[in-house]
């Protein structure tokens, strides 16, 4: 029997990073969890839901290595990342999500309001 010392819990962010490219971060949010998989929502750099038609999203089935739950949200296969329980995103991390998009996504709604205000 494997020893489990961290668990993914419903409601929190995950992060990822790629074999090949440590700045490619995938981020996941777990939307529901049962005993045996967890349901996952992919996410932006800024923590809004991916819309891309080939996002990662789904259920997915947990597997636990070094007491740690883990899941492949991407599919299995060679340097495949590795979602684990114990890279939930804190607090700060998640109000400070890639300010750069953000501020990008604030001056386009701010121009576009101001078009449509014409």
């Amino acid at each position: 029997m494997k020893t489990i010392n961290t668990k993914f819990e419903a409601g929190k962010i995950y992060s990822c990073n790629s074999v090949c490219d440590h700045n490619c971060r995938w981020f996941f949010r777990v939307e529901k969890r049962t005993a045996k998989t967890i349901l996952v929502t992919e996410l932006n750099r800024d923590l809004t839901v991916n819309t891309h038609r080939q996002n990662e999203s789904g259920r997915k089935r947990i597997y636990v290595f070094d007491g740690v739950e883990s899941v492949n949200p991407c599919g299995q296969y060679s340097m495949a990342p590795i979602l684990r329980a114990n890279t939930a995103l804190t607090q700060s991390e998640i109000e400070n999500a890639d300010p750069i998009v953000r501020a990008l996504k604030d001056k386009v709604k701010s121009e576009y309001a101001a078009l449509a205000d014409n």
